[in-house]
């Protein structure tokens, strides 16, 4: 199969999830543009306790095949009817913050929110967030580690990785980048899109 590819993009559908999964492991190994895009097969397991593994590496597949590139994505029948919003949405949605950049912060706590983070006293746990005065702890989905923001007045001072147990500071950076959490959610262009639409 990967000696036959091009540099055309490839949406392989197996027929069932797990002989897909078992097309991933054995490709993926060999070819690094070779995402997964899994779904829950039954609807009554969706909607009981949908899988947050199978989520993330969905959203982890949206997130490759919005950047350039060839890409090969393996996923079986309920993957390929899953609705998803247009790819532009998801591109929009991905934002990068730099030292030195501004920040409305009760405007970022919404976007947090809205993007599946939660508020936390303490930032513990992949998908948390906590406020102190001028510091914003974050731990990012597709980040090893939180990191923390210091802000001078609205402007960010700058950004450190830190410590989950420790709650120690560790390395300097220079940016972040956030990406939602969920699957669906709701920007301004997304809502005047719905308002529009409805009216």
């Amino acid at each position: 199969l990967i000696e036959t590819m091009t540099d055309r993009n490839i949406l392989i559908v197996h027929h069932n999830l797990y002989h897909a999964q078992k097309m991933y492991d054995q490709y993926s190994q060999i070819d690094d543009a070779v995402l997964f895009y899994p779904q829950d097969e039954f609807i009554t397991t969706e909607m009981l306790a949908m899988s947050e593994s199978l989520k993330f590496e969905r959203l982890e597949t949206v997130k490759s095949i919005i950047n350039p590139g060839r890409h090969v994505v393996i996923t079986h029948p309920t993957g390929f009817i899953k609705s998803l919003y247009p790819l532009k949405y998801y591109k929009d949605a991905e934002i990068t913050y730099r030292v030195g950049d501004d920040i409305d912060i009760e405007a970022f706590i919404s976007m947090l929110i809205m993007y599946g983070y939660k508020r936390a006293n303490v930032v513990e746990q992949v998908g948390e967030f906590s406020i102190r005065g001028s510091i914003i702890d974050i731990f990012l989905t597709d980040y090893n580690e939180p990191i923390r923001i210091d802000l001078f007045d609205t402007e960010i001072d700058s950004i450190r990785t830190f410590s989950a147990q420790t709650q120690r500071s560790m390395h300097k950076k220079d940016a972040f980048h956030v990406f939602p959490r969920v699957e669906f959610f709701y920007t301004e262009a997304i809502l005047q899109t719905i308002q529009s639409n409805v009216h």
